[in-house]
Order: structure tokens, then sequence, then C-alpha cells
């Protein structure tokens, strides 16, 4: 091959990689959640600290009102995590599975999911005052700004409405992810049915 020949060749460009099948869903509210948090761990922290201390001494019952709340804080960090749901395609059908128990909710090809849409609700947290008693803390309690929630739904050609969980968490996390898993379905190849041209191969498919 003459020297001009290696400028004529054609380069072959690396074939891109395929999609991942599976992306997790997984929302988190860490403001709610660490509140709760908080509360709780230092409420049972205490109680177990004064039992221990009763009746082995201070130092145990310290000791102790420390492991449980270290305790309480893991359990509830890990139980918060389990919200949300495991999206999986596999030759053109989307699997949508609870990610808590690990359960199918629901199994469509990608051409009956119409759309992807936020589900919203505009709520009113009750605030609490900063009184260390817990009974005060009630009483000069208030309601706070509105605030706007939401949660992602998946939404079947067929009217049907699936929401990927049932809580609702802050608009700006649902946002943020439904856009991620928008553009995890459009590298499957997904449309959403008012980007579909009219002559779409996946509507002459259906009616067969």
């Amino acid at each position: 091959m003459a020297s001009g020949d290696v400028y004529r060749a054609a380069v072959l460009s690396p074939a891109p990689a395929p999609p991942p099948p599976v992306f997790v869903y997984a929302p988190h509210d860490p403001d709610a959640r660490a509140s709760v948090t908080a509360f709780q761990a230092l409420s049972i922290a205490v109680g177990v600290g004064t039992v221990v201390s009763a009746f082995t001494g201070a130092a145990l019952g310290l000791a102790s009102a420390a492991g449980a709340a270290a305790l309480t804080t893991l359990r509830r960090v890990r139980g918060g995590a389990k919200h949300g749901a495991v999206l999986e395609v596999h030759e053109g059908v989307l699997h949508v599975w609870c990610r808590r128990r690990r359960v199918l909710r629901v199994h469509a090809r990608l051409h009956e999911v119409a759309d992807v849409v936020l589900d919203v609700k505009t709520i009113r947290r009750v605030q609490e005052s900063g009184s260390p008693v817990p009974a005060v803390r009630l009483e000069e309690a208030r309601v706070g700004p509105e605030i706007e929630t939401a949660r992602i739904v998946v939404v079947l050609e067929d009217g049907g409405r699936l929401e990927l969980t049932e809580p609702f968490f802050a608009h700006l996390d649902a946002t943020h992810w439904l856009g991620r898993v928008r553009v995890f379905l459009r590298r499957h190849g997904w449309l959403p049915v008012d980007e579909r041209p009219d002559d779409d191969p996946a509507d002459d498919s259906a009616d067969h």
C-alpha cells in the first residue's frame, strides 16, 4: 500500500456501547428523614440509658444510650434508602420492580409506555417549636409555607398509571430523577407518544 493510501483508508469507529439494562430509582428526602431520625434516636437513647443506669451504673448506661442511638439511626437510614423502583428493559419490554420487596409491579412493551410524568402535590408541613418539652412543642406548633412535592408516574397507552413510589418527595429531587428515568428509556429506543412519527412501526405491529 502506498503511503497516500493510508489517508484514503476508512477509519472504523468502535461500536457504541449498549445501554445499561437496569436503572435503579432511589429517591430520598434528606431533610425530613434527618429530623425524624434525630428525634427517634434521642428518645430511644434516653430511655435505654435511663433503664441501664438504674441497674448497672452511669458509665454502662451512657454506653448503652450511645449504642441505641447509633443502631436506631442506622436502621432508619437503611429503611429510608429502600424507597423507589428498579426499571429493567429486556428485548423491548419494560419491567418495573418494587425496590423494597423486589416484587414485579408491571411489565409492558416500550411502545405501550405513553409518557413518564410527575404527579405534583402541594403540602403544608406542621413545624414544631424548639421547646425540649414534647407537649409544648405540639402546643406551639404552626403550619409552615406551601411546599411542592412530587412522585414519578409511568403512563401507559391504555390509560393505566404506575406510581414508582407511593410517597411524594421533594419536587426538585423528583424532577432530577424524572430526567434520568426518561434518558434511560430513550437509550433503549423509547419515545413519548407525542414525539412519535405518524408511521411509527411500533404502532403498526401493535395492530397485528
